[in-house]
């Protein structure tokens, strides 16, 4: 029977998941869109998206970064707020989404479901998050107990969300929240093993990037390494320690006359000084979608716990981490281990 399903997404690599599961699994299935732009976002991936979805609404995300100051938010959210009121008429049968402790999430959640009582709601992967924890912690009103609370009494009874609320202290942690499509179901954290799990299909990976990045061009020449950089504030006190661990690379590519090349994350506004001599890729471009112009034979790819790692390696390119050289985190490096990334 053909379904309704609505994708509420943030990143490139959100994308790559939600266009591939469209193209696949729910191929015959009718796909609507809604597109937080938490990246500068192409022509190209623009065109892409709205040829692979029947409606697509395109909203302000956490790019630029002056978007998640209080302040802007505040203004952002009543304009949000109305659009997607519009934009959800239809009532869906699914509605897979990403980044459920997100208030305008939880507004997708209320009006769909006042549509459709009998709406399921599906988490989609954000990549490590569903298998091992990135140290950051959380800030805004979801610091503490307190601020916790105040939040909760505001959006859930002063904004009218009530049963639709529900913040919980993990990514996919919202109680509508019962299935979730994931890479690897067997290796997720164990706050996730209580969720009906469903394998994202090689297939669905495959036809995400090429339906994406349709028009990109190689920027690859010889043989090389790619330095793929998680955002440099996830570090905290770590950072000198990852610029060493990432100079000891350096300098191997160097004395063994490779190309280097390095890729920020998409909304990365510092930079390394020890990478100004090589070729940086452009942040608004995904690190799959590079990787998707050329074969694991000319590329080798290092990071330290970046999503870009696990995606490298599930498209066959030899993958390193340098996380034990780092910090030595067990949840990370016994992942990585499992699915086939080398850690040093």
């Amino acid at each position: 029977m053909k379904m309704r399903n609505l994708f509420v997404l943030h990143t490139q690599y959100n994308l790559i998941l939600g266009t591939g599961l469209v193209h696949t699994v729910f191929a015959q299935d009718t796909n609507d869109l809604i597109l937080f732009q938490d990246f500068n976002i192409s022509d190209m991936v623009k065109d892409s998206l709205t040829s692979s979805y029947q409606k697509v609404l395109f909203l302000t995300g956490a790019y630029p970064k002056t978007n998640e100051r209080y302040w802007n938010k505040i203004r952002r959210y009543p304009v949000i707020n109305h659009k997607l009121k519009q934009f959800i008429k239809n009532d869906y049968d699914r509605v897979i989404l990403v980044e459920d402790m997100c208030i305008p999430e939880m507004y997708i959640m209320k009006y769909s479901g006042r549509v459709n009582e009998e709406t399921e709601y599906i988490w989609l992967e954000d990549g490590s998050t569903a298998y091992f924890s990135n140290g950051v912690v959380s800030g805004g009103m979801g610091a503490n107990r307190m601020t916790c609370m105040i939040r909760r009494i505001i959006f859930k009874y002063i904004f009218c969300l009530n049963k639709y609320y529900d913040l919980n202290y993990y990514m996919g942690g919202h109680y509508l929240l019962k299935h979730a499509y994931v890479s690897y179901p067997q290796y997720v954290q164990e706050q996730y093993k209580t969720m009906k799990l469903t394998e994202i299909p090689d297939d669905a990976f495959k036809a995400g990037i090429k339906k994406i990045y349709f028009n990109l061009k190689n920027p690859f020449y010889d043989k090389g390494i790619l330095f793929v950089l998680d955002l440099l504030r996830v570090y905290g006190d770590k950072r000198r320690d990852v610029e060493l661990a990432l100079e000891r690379e350096l300098q191997y590519a160097h004395e063994n006359g490779l190309n280097v090349y390095y890729k920020y994350h998409p909304r990365e506004t510092e930079v390394l000084d020890i990478f100004c001599n090589e070729v940086e890729l452009e942040r608004s471009i995904s690190m799959e979608g590079y990787l998707s112009c050329t074969s694991g034979k000319q590329l080798r790819v290092i990071g330290i716990k970046s999503t870009g790692l696990q995606t490298a390696k599930k498209m066959g390119f030899e993958t390193v981490s340098l996380i034990r050289l780092v910090d030595g985190d067990c949840q990370v490096s016994d992942f990585y281990k499992k699915i086939g990334i080398i850690c040093l």
